[in-house]
């Protein structure tokens, strides 16, 4: 039931941005999406840890799981073109292994490590962005390896592999909880039902005033 209802919700990844202080604290986390739908007019919000997206019961926000991934587009030995991403471990937290595999489409198993020019400064507050960043990929084949930078292309079994650059990803945790609901049902039954049960308590009724005979006939 969740993979028909999630397959219908969809959005467009935007620019990610974590503000961090010295000592790699974590300060703030923005996400910007732009909904998918067939309208030209299409809507962009940005997340954080105190704005969810929610869309069908469905609640999705950002979490502090994020890092890089590597573009690679593979172009077989017959001109068939293949266009995807590698995620990389979280970083900074794992800044030390952004190391990974892939097996290509003609079955050869090759290991990526991303390799950062600059580290993560320690001293000094920073943004942990989209843009441009200083970096190398290094291909490992058994025991051989090669260096790409952006745009270099790697000739291997059955096609080339170019290296296209980085993209960041991030972590989003998804929420549903089918009784909300109901619940919210019953606290409104149960508030009309106080509401009642007060009103009936508290209407005061209005007693029958006994008069009172005064001289001359008149009643008060």
């Amino acid at each position: 039931w969740h993979k028909q209802a999630l397959e219908k919700i969809s959005f467009l990844q935007g620019v990610v941005e974590v503000d961090y202080g010295s000592g790699l604290a974590r300060k703030a986390i923005r996400s910007t999406i732009t909904i998918n739908d067939e309208s030209d007019d299409r809507e962009s919000i940005t997340l954080s840890e105190n704005h969810a997206y929610i869309v069908n019961g469905y609640r999705f926000s950002v979490t502090s799981n994020k890092g890089y991934a590597v573009r690679l587009i593979w172009i077989s030995n017959t001109g068939e073109s293949i266009t995807g991403y590698v995620h990389m471990p979280s970083f900074p937290l794992l800044e030390w292994k952004q190391t990974n595999q892939w097996r290509t489409p003609a079955g050869q198993l090759i290991g990526l490590s991303l390799l950062m020019q600059k580290p993560a400064p320690l001293d000094r507050d920073w943004v942990f962005h989209n843009g441009q960043v200083q970096h190398k990929l290094d291909i490992t084949i058994a025991q051989e390896s090669a260096t790409l930078m952006e745009g270099d292309v790697l000739q291997l079994q059955g096609g080339k592999l170019k290296y296209d650059g980085v993209q960041l990803w991030i972590g989003y945790r998804i929420d549903h909880n089918p009784v909300l609901p109901w619940l919210f049902s019953a606290a409104m039954l149960g508030v009309i039902g106080l509401g009642w049960h007060f009103k009936q308590k508290f209407t005061l009724n209005t007693p029958h005033q006994q008069g009172v005979m005064v001289p001359g006939g008149s009643r008060r």
